[in-house]
Order: C-alpha cells, then structure tokens, then sequence
C-alpha cells in the first residue's frame, strides 16, 4: 500500500531532494511504502519546496513515478517477508539488499533504523545499483542516516544519470541549478533536465519550463 503525506515536516518517507523555485513556497509530499505487501523498487520521492503549484497536482506526479516503479518487469518476485529477504541479500543479491535497506528505512516488518538501512542500501550501490545510487544521493542531499553533503549527493545522482535514471538526471540538474555539491551552471542544469524530460518525467519538464521563462 502506498501513502501520500502532503503536509511538510513528517518523519516518514524516503529522504527528499527539495529543489526551490521562486517564492511562493510549497511544500509537497512524502512517500513510502507499506511492506506488509511485496517489497517494490521505489524510487525516492520527488518533492521539496515547489513554487506556483498546487500540492494536490504534486502528488499526483510523485504518485505516478512511484507507480510506474511497481508496473517495472522484475526477473523474479522477492521474497514477502523480511526474514526470507534478508537471506537473499546476505547471499548479496543486489535487489534483495536494496529492498531489504528500504524496509530498514522505513521501519516496514523491522524496527526502524535509517543507519542499518543505508547500509544494505549502499552494498546494492556497490554492485552498480541505479536505484540504490539515486537512493544515497537522496540521502546525503537531507542528511537522513548521514551527515548532509551535497558534493557526495551529487557523486551518486551523477552515478545513476548516466545510467538513464530520469529521477536521478533531474535531481543532478537541480544541484547545478543551484550550485549545491557543484559549481552553479545552469547550462549543465538544462542538460540534466533535458535528459529527463526527453524520458517523459515531468517534474523535468515543468524544470525546463520555468528556468526557459
């Protein structure tokens, strides 16, 4: 099951890059993932402080990208239960350890515990992991589980763009936006989002929109 919280300030949820645009400030939303179901590959979720946009529409947006991680062909399903997964990822089966670091995160059939989390998380990221890549880039961009550095957030946000990750090609053109982890240059932040945008990511494309303003 997936919950939407479109308020800021909750302590659930996946890290969340947040990238500004010019005041008025909105902030949008958090996801996560009940694993009471079949652990899914989800991305972070997309959100921040936003301007001129409504968080009803937000959402929305964050809702698809996460859905269309689940429609995702998987060669086979993982295991349901933490036990059986946590198995699988100690024989270090990459998606069984990123899932099974997501599970940790979030506290989902296990006490929740962001450093044990990340841990599995990064030994996913180890193997070459795209989502584990944009993952860590997540979370050393809100200092989740470790301490805050944007220039190791852009390290890892690169890794997983230029494997094709829209999410991760959009955040990395935010951090050029706005010099955060890198030099300022919106040059380089129009190719990122461009990247993404030509994959149909639309946060991307509403990125292009306002900085083409």
């Amino acid at each position: 099951m997936l919950y939407v919280v479109t308020a800021g300030g909750s302590s659930k949820g996946d890290p969340t890059p947040s990238f500004g645009r010019p005041s008025p400030y909105i902030w949008v939303c958090e996801i996560f993932w009940d694993f009471s179901e079949p652990p899914v590959l989800a991305p972070p979720c997309v959100g921040g402080i936003v301007a001129g946009m409504k968080v009803a529409f937000i959402a929305l947006l964050a809702v698809l990208l996460c859905v269309s991680a689940v429609a995702q062909d998987k060669p086979k399903p993982l295991p349901k239960d933490f036990k059986s997964l946590k198995a699988l990822a100690e024989k270090g089966d990459a998606k069984a350890q990123y899932n099974l670091g997501l599970m940790y995160f979030h506290g989902k059939g296990v006490e929740k515990d962001w450093k044990e989390g990340i841990k599995w998380i990064r030994k996913a990221a180890e193997q070459g992991d795209v989502k584990a890549h944009t993952f860590l880039g997540a979370v050393y961009f809100s200092g989740r589980g470790v301490e805050k550095d944007f220039k190791e957030a852009v390290k890892w946000y690169r890794k997983a763009a230029e494997q094709n990750s829209a999410l991760a090609q959009y955040s990395l053109g935010g951090m050029y936006e706005y010099g955060r982890g890198v030099e300022k240059d919106e040059k380089e932040a129009v190719k990122w989002f461009r990247k993404a945008a030509e994959q149909g990511y639309e946060p991307a494309k509403l990125a292009l929109k306002q900085i083409e303003k």
